[in-house]
Order: structure tokens, then C-alpha cells, then sequence
């Protein structure tokens, strides 16, 4: 679940950062979040004003990442992600890099899989469906790292999220 609310949350910010918009969503519940970007930052903030998000994005591969970038992929997103709730910072930012390349989903997932086992990292979780895409959860110490790939109808797509 946790997850699936920060792909959605991604997705948002990435239009809104692109587009350098502001806008209001309001859900069936009444519930509102305003999403605002100006071509390098992002936020997002609930209608009650208690959770807030806020992001910056790049278009380099960062340095400190701890599996490298995926060879001949270009870069979509890299953002990094800092959350208030309540007022309160959520412990550690959250950094969110998407990837695009022509390759299949099983080689890609296969060269994180292997990345992250050779980089101490535990694999937690893992998924395959062929033809579809996959998705991978380690931990290391404190950290968490999600890798999702998917087929496109003109590319493959990957998404790294750092927490």
C-alpha cells in the first residue's frame, strides 16, 4: 500500500514538476491536496494543511546511490522527497529515480537482484511476471529500496525508490 501512495504521489509530482503548475485535487471524500512545482521543485499539501511533501529534481544519476544506474537506461526522475505529517518530519528523505531503456524487464531485474546481493543488501520480497514486469524490496541496515520494472509499449521502465 505504502508503496502504491508514493508511485501515485511520484506520478503527480512529476507532472506538476515538469509542467512548473499548481493545482488543487479534491477526492470523492471531499478531501483536497494541492500539488504546486516550478521546473526544479515540488510540493504537496493536504487540504487540512498537516501533511506536506516537498521535492527537488535532477536529471543526474546520484553518486551516492547504492546500486548504480542501469547500463544504456536514461534518466526520467530523479527526485528527492522530504514529508511532514502533523507537523512532524518523517525520518529520512525519500529519493525516487525512474529509467527508461529498450531491454526486457527479466535482464533489468536480474542486474538489480544481482547489484544488490553482492552489495550486502537482503532481498525482502521479489516478483516476476513474465512479460509484464517485476518488482524487487531489499533493506540494508536502516535503509529500503524498492526496484519496479514494467514494460511499456515503446520502452521499459524502471523505478528506483530509496528510503
Amino acid at each position: 500500500m505504502k508503496t502504491a501512495v508514493y508511485s501515485f504521489v511520484a506520478s503527480i509530482a512529476t507532472v506538476s514538476l515538469l509542467s512548473a503548475c499548481s493545482r488543487t485535487v479534491t477526492g470523492g471524500d471531499g478531501s483536497a491536496v494541492t500539488v504546486s512545482g516550478d521546473g526544479t521543485k515540488i510540493s504537496l499539501k493536504s487540504g487540512d494543511g498537516k501533511t506536506t511533501v516537498n521535492g527537488s529534481m535532477n536529471q543526474d544519476y546520484p553518486s551516492s546511490f547504492p546500486v548504480p544506474q542501469y547500463p544504456g537506461s536514461k534518466i526520467s526522475t530523479n527526485m528527492a522527497v522530504n514529508t511532514t505529517a502533523g507537523g512532524a518530519a518523517t525520518p529520512g528523505a525519500q529519493t525516487i529515480i525512474m529509467l527508461n531503456t529498450k531491454d526486457q524487464p527479466s535482464q533489468i531485474i536480474q542486474f538489480y537482484k544481482d547489484k544488490l546481493s553482492s552489495g550486502g543488501w537482503k532481498i525482502d520480497s521479489s516478483v516476476d511476471t513474465p512479460g509484464a514486469g517485476s518488482f524487487v524490496a531489499a533493506s540494508k541496515d536502516t535503509s529500503k529500496l524498492n526496484v519496479s520494472v514494467m514494460a511499456s509499449s515503446t520502452d521499459t521502465v524502471i523505478s528506483l525508490t530509496l528510503q
